[in-house]
């Protein structure tokens, strides 16, 4: 009779520990759950630092390099605008002289055929209005004067030859004496270019004049007896064709 007495009883005991151990379990977990991690406090140091005024430091740094490369950009953008216009403004100058700078002259002193002038346009239109400014004196005499030899036009891609020969002055002191018989040379040329354009050449250089080849020289004009002679020379051309 005592065994299922004892029986009961440690049934009992099971149920009962059975009922506690889940609570203890639970317990248990909870117990070993780790607890969450706290963040880690900066240094006592990195939180004196003054980020809102370096933030300040660092903006205005910024914008101060965005002016300068600003600047340097406009800086050469404007160098660069000035070479364009420079270099506008020496085509525009190189092209307005284009035919001033083809019409030239040159003389020449031989002692078998004697001198002559020689008027040259080596561009393919005509030049008008050109007078030849020559100083001469007569070999006997001490002072030399200034004439001119008059031309309507010197045609395109044509050189004309004037023979001292065929040349004399049409008034003064030296009238009618041939230029053979004179020490002369050539002052200048005037002329006028196909745009209308008035211009003076010298030795040294080519020059433009507000005003034409005009009015009367100091001392009168030269004659020539016969027509130039004209020679066709070459290159000529025209850079813009």
């Amino acid at each position: 009779m005592r065994r299922p007495a004892r029986r009961r009883e440690e049934q009992r005991v099971s149920l009962r520990l059975a009922r506690q151990r889940p609570d203890r379990v639970r317990a248990r977990e909870r117990a070993e759950q780790p607890e969450p991690a706290q963040p880690e406090e900066s240094p006592p140091w990195l939180r004196r630092v003054p980020w809102a005024h370096i933030g300040t430091v660092v903006g205005a740094a910024a914008a101060i390099g965005g002016l300068v490369f600003t600047g340097v950009a406009t800086f050469y953008g404007a160098e660069v605008s000035k070479d364009q216009l420079n270099q506008s403004r020496d085509d525009t100058e190189r092209e307005s002289r284009d035919q001033a700078m083809r019409i030239t002259y040159w003389e020449e002193a031989s002692w078998d055929e004697g001198g002559s002038i020689h008027v040259i346009n080596r561009s393919p239109d005509p030049v008008s209005r050109i007078g030849v400014a020559v100083s001469a004196m007569p070999l006997n005499a001490r002072v030399k004067h200034l004439y001119y030899l008059p031309l309507k036009n010197v045609p395109p891609c044509s050189e004309l030859v004037f023979p001292e020969e065929e040349i004399t002055p049409l008034s003064g002191k030296a009238t009618h004496v041939r230029l053979s018989r004179m020490e002369w040379d050539v002052q200048y040329l005037r002329f006028t270019d196909r745009d209308g354009k008035h211009w003076q050449r010298t030795p040294v250089g080519l020059s433009e004049r507000h005003r034409p080849f005009a009015g009367w020289p100091e001392d009168g004009f030269l004659y020539h007896a016969k027509a130039p002679k004209e020679k066709a020379v070459t290159p000529c051309s025209d850079h813009r064709a």
